[in-house]
């Protein structure tokens, strides 16, 4: 669980300086939840 929340941490911080992912400033907790429910 560890590795993943450190992927998760990187893709986050991927996401955020890349500019893709515009809903970046969400807090993580939430925007995991909206992934889940995107996805």
């Amino acid at each position: 669980m560890a590795s993943l929340k450190f992927v998760r941490s990187v893709w986050e911080s991927f996401r955020a300086t890349s500019g893709l992912e515009p809903r970046y400033e969400i807090p993580p907790c939430y925007s995991r939840q909206a992934r889940c429910g995107q996805l």
